[in-house]
């Protein structure tokens, strides 16, 4: 080993053929090195069950944290990655975790580039460029990390399997066990199994002197059965191993990652990883109408092709599953290319826009200019902690009502004291639960009154950058309902407690209609515009257009604050004719 790093410092041409590996890894970097944002998200409820797995041996099986469906039955398909979280987090920290984070995407993502460079050296980088721009809002800190992984270690021993029959072949099964437990998109690795097993029966078929493809077809069959035996351990046994195909039978929320690419284009006009997409479809098609002409094309690549292909139109969850799986199959069947200058030159080209990309990326430039509230550092973002930091010193009385996006950290920083009215897993709850009661109470207030009735409301948590007319018509209603009064705002969240309650808590009620805003000071823009929103949405103009000034002064061309003053000035009037400017600046970078 020692004679090999001493080869490799007396002659570093030998790295020339990984640069474009290594500029790819660094380009993943400079983008998963973020704040990661999944505290916002559903990563306390997974803390949670993880800590509860830990202490109790087992895996709950019922939702344990609402008050409102208590006795609710659900498969848990993440219960490994849980328990993994929690020791994570009293070992190395969530900190550690994030580290851990990166380093499992730039090995998933390094053994793809590494196949794809042994199939054609120079179309790597331009393509692979291009595709990564898939991953950049799949990187926080949840259980599809390991799908990630597990993908690329499938499709990288099945290719080992198939050019040099490596043993490796024999532990799919092994790893189907784990990933069965660990995410829901464990089927993939089947259907990479598939596709193989597919392509060796073809090359059958059609070579039938390759007598070594017998030998090949029986293993693959043999490991194939086994991955398949290997889904039934699980929790819930055959429900958990067909639960993937049917777990949107109860589903009654739609979520944006579950919604597919091609619908969510069409009205989210503020994601520039769209952009990406399409070019990366018509570098699929490209690759697919010229192998057929070519007859460059294999049954294994189209199969591949096609599997990345209906993941990442199935979902937005589904996006970077397109750059692991088709990636390699797309270099393969363009490798009839030859060598020339101009490709030569389109890979300097494409080193120089990665530095450039990147430096916007770990500069933090590239968040200020863009709808993303990230920023460029290794944190662990939790937007509810002052919400809930309120909740728990001043004993805020329950039950308490919940928007959807809440339930997760306020049952992770309070369970078993507390419980939640929803929290983010729709699964654990019927589906009619929102579209009877939940989503109703927002749209029409006197479903609320009727509710609170029945559930006996004593405070109230509410996102402020829920969006919709639902949520602003709810905050406007409550906001003039004299039962209940403000205790709490903040730039993430607004809490409510019934006016009969205030005299025992001894807190005192926040007038909306007389916030003053240079009582909040922010480092943020992402802070003043959720606040600008929110007093827009409930009529106070000027209010609004001072936080949104706030806003500008720390970003003056931040396409969200720019976009709101300009909501602003055509609710207001707009004597000195600025609409337009700000307008101007509202869509932010075009990548």
């Amino acid at each position: 080993m020692l004679k090999k790093y001493i080869l490799l410092l007396k002659n570093p041409k030998i790295l020339l053929p990984f640069l474009p590996i290594i500029f790819l890894l660094f380009f993943l970097f400079s983008f998963t090195y973020q704040s990661d944002l999944s505290f916002n998200q559903d990563l306390g409820m997974h803390l949670t069950l993880g800590r509860i797995i830990w202490q109790t041996h087992k895996i709950p099986e019922t939702n344990l944290f609402s008050y409102t469906y208590p006795n609710f039955s659900l498969i848990n398909h993440h219960w490994f990655f849980q328990l993994l979280l929690y020791l994570g987090s009293i070992t190395i920290g969530i900190e550690g975790m994030l580290i851990l984070k990166i380093i499992i995407l730039l090995f998933s993502l390094f053994l793809i580039l590494y196949m794809a460079k042994e199939k054609r050296f120079l179309l790597v980088l331009p393509i692979s460029y291009i595709f990564l721009h898939l991953f950049r809002d799949r990187v926080d800190l949840r259980p599809e990390i390991f799908s990630y992984l597990f993908t690329a270690m499938t499709i990288f021993i099945l290719d080992r399997y198939d050019r040099f029959n490596s043993k490796f072949i024999y532990t799919l099964p092994f790893i189907t066990l784990i990933w069965v437990n660990t995410h829901i998109f464990f089927p993939v690795g089947i259907f990479m199994e598939t596709i193989f097993l597919g392509d060796f029966i073809f090359r059958k078929i059609i070579k039938r002197d390759e007598k070594y493809l017998n030998e090949k077809i029986k293993t693959l069959f043999i490991i194939f059965l086994s991955s398949i035996v290997a889904t039934l351990f699980n929790p819930n046994f055959i429900n958990g191993a067909l639960y993937p195909f049917t777990f949107f039978k109860n589903y009654g929320v739609i979520i944006v990652e579950n919604q597919s690419i091609l619908v969510r284009a069409n009205f989210d006009t503020k994601n520039h990883d769209y952009l990406f997409f399409y070019i990366s479809l018509l570098i699929i098609f490209t690759s697919f109408f010229v192998g057929l002409i070519k007859e460059k094309i294999s049954f294994k690549n189209l199969g591949l092709i096609l599997l990345g292909l209906g993941l990442a139109c199935q979902s937005l969850k589904g996006l970077p599953f397109l750059t692991l799986i088709a990636l390699i199959p797309i270099v393969e069947t363009l490798g009839f290319i030859k060598n020339n200058t101009a490709l030569k030159v389109l890979n300097i080209l494409v080193m120089g826009l990665i530095l450039f990309e990147s430096y916007f990326y770990l500069s933090g430039n590239y968040y200020m200019l863009t709808y993303k509230p990230n920023t460029a550092s290794l944190e662990a973002v939790a937007d509810e902690k002052a919400g809930i930091d309120f909740v728990i010193k001043n004993n805020i009385p329950q039950p308490i009502f919940n928007t959807f996006g809440t339930g997760g950290y306020l049952l992770y920083r309070t369970y078993p004291k507390y419980k939640v009215f929803v929290d983010e897993r729709p699964e654990a709850y019927p589906a009619s639960f929102f579209k009877d009661t939940y989503f109703p109470m927002q749209k029409d207030y006197s479903v609320f009154k009727k509710e609170e009735k029945k559930y006996g409301f004593k405070s109230i948590i509410f996102n402020i950058t829920s969006q919709g007319s639902e949520a602003t018509n709810f905050l406007n209603s409550l906001n003039h309902d004299p039962q209940w009064k403000t205790v709490f705002l903040d730039e993430y969240l607004i809490i409510w407690v019934r006016k009969d309650m205030l005299d025992s808590l001894l807190l005192p009620s926040i007038d909306l209609s007389k916030v003053n805003p240079s009582e909040y000071n922010y480092s943020s823009v992402d802070a003043y515009t959720n606040l600008s929103t929110l007093m827009f949405n409930l009529g106070y103009f000027q209010k609004a257009k001072i936080f949104d000034e706030k806003a500008l002064s720390i970003g003056p061309d931040n396409p969200v604050a720019n976009y709101v003053m300009a909501n602003i000035l055509l609710r207001t009037g707009d004597p000195n004719n600025l609409v337009g400017n700000y307008l101007s600046k509202s869509n932010g970078v075009f990548w």
